[in-house]
């Protein structure tokens, strides 16, 4: 899947589109499904710490979430192992009691959006850490 035609990328996903392009595949041309249901495939989960916001609000929703997500964190560390959480800025990183970092990897990073406001790369080796380390586990990659 490529950027399909009235595929339009946020900010945000375009940074992430960059740094995999720069970390993962040298700055060579790849094939990006900017919807990421390929990733979704894969078993890879995205979830932003609120999943509602008022337009042109930023964060206007996230006491309304805390609750959802804090259970949801607390319930996939009792039920499951060997998760990798990339928490990417400070209220993804709010979330980390939530996590058990004894079974499960926690990545830490600041938000791509950040390196959008200050016109920066995203310095964020995530993508690297994660297939190494499923890799390592079972000698399977994610398909970025």
């Amino acid at each position: 899947m490529g950027n399909e035609p009235g595929t339009r990328m946020s900010p945000s996903l375009r940074i992430v589109k960059d740094t995999i392009s720069r970390t993962i595949y040298n700055r060579e041309e790849f094939d990006f499904d900017p919807t990421l249901v390929s990733w979704s495939k894969q078993g890879v989960l995205l979830l932003n710490t609120a999943l509602t916001v008022e337009r042109g609000r930023p964060l206007s929703h996230q006491k309304l979430w805390s609750y959802f997500t804090e259970r949801l964190l607390m319930k996939l560390s009792e039920i499951n192992s060997g998760i990798i959480y990339c928490l990417w800025g400070r209220h993804a990183e709010s979330f980390r009691p939530y996590i058990d970092s004894n079974s499960n990897t926690i990545l830490s990073s600041a938000h791509p959006v950040s390196a959008a406001y200050q016109g920066i790369p995203w310095e964020c080796d995530h993508f690297i850490k994660i297939n190494s380390q499923l890799k390592d586990f079972n000698n399977l990659t994610i398909k970025w």
